[in-house]
């Protein structure tokens, strides 16, 4: 064999030997879209209970119970509520529409009618929204007392305060809140204030003339006041500390 022929079949049985072992190339990953993340309200924190005015805290805890917005329970001082404590819901514990979007979720009323059977058999809807399920109509009442308000959780909570002083008699005044906190340091919520308040909040009529649900109902406000009273009163003395090590 001539030294043309071995090269041309030494030539041969390498591109025959590259062709069988060629590697089988990796097919190239396919990247998983990004999933969209649901937007989520931004978290609210329970402003931290002012001296003074713990009763206050603790009578809108108790709506919010009576409503069903404490998802099973209370929010301890100072700790963060959340989406969950019921803000962000509907009657009926629906999402409010405009979840997606913070901005305009909370700059008004969602007026969103929810459609229910009541006791009786009969159909109805309710606009009923937020922690205090408050309807649609109360807060354009209340927008006039007050032009700066809107459905954030700062708002919300405010006009919880107005519509405790209104079903109080406080009144709306400059010492209205300050009535408010005498009247529930005095009576809690006891058959007279369920007797109020049931007018407002059609919850609270379970607790009228029921001696038990009564019972059931001022004490979970006495212990959320308990709590935020502790809490003052420990906060008050990390204060003073504080304010020693200065001096």
């Amino acid at each position: 064999m001539s030294d043309k022929e071995k090269n041309t079949f030494k030539d041969m049985l390498k591109n025959i030997f590259l062709n069988f072992y060629k590697p089988t190339p990796k097919p190239t990953p396919t990247l998983r879209p990004t999933p969209t993340l649901r937007p989520t309200p931004t978290p609210f924190v329970t402003p931290t209970p002012a001296y003074g005015e713990e009763g206050l805290l603790a009578a809108r805890e108790t709506i919010a119970e009576q409503e069903g917005m404490n998802n099973k329970s209370a929010v301890p001082a100072g700790k963060s509520l959340g989406n969950r404590y019921g803000y962000d819901k509907l009657f009926n514990y629906g999402d409010n529409p405009n979840i997606k979007n913070v901005d305009i979720m909370w700059k008004d009323h969602p007026r969103e009618p929810i459609s229910f059977t009541n006791n009786k058999g009969e159909k109805n809807a309710s606009t009923a929204a937020g922690r205090y399920q408050i309807l649609d109509k109360t807060y354009d009442w209340l927008q006039t007392k007050n032009k700066t308000l809107n459905f954030s959780p700062e708002s919300q909570d405010e006009m919880a305060n107005m519509l405790l002083g209104n079903r109080l008699e406080s009144g709306f005044g400059e010492d209205s809140k300050n009535k408010t906190i005498k009247y529930l340091n005095e009576h809690g919520f006891d058959k007279k204030t369920n007797e109020l308040l049931k007018n407002e909040w059609t919850s609270f009529a379970k607790s009228y003339n029921n001696p038990e649900e009564e019972k059931k109902t001022q004490d979970f406000f006495s212990n959320r006041l308990k709590e935020h009273l502790e809490f003052n009163r420990q906060r008050k003395i990390k204060e003073e500390k504080k304010n020693k090590g200065r001096r």
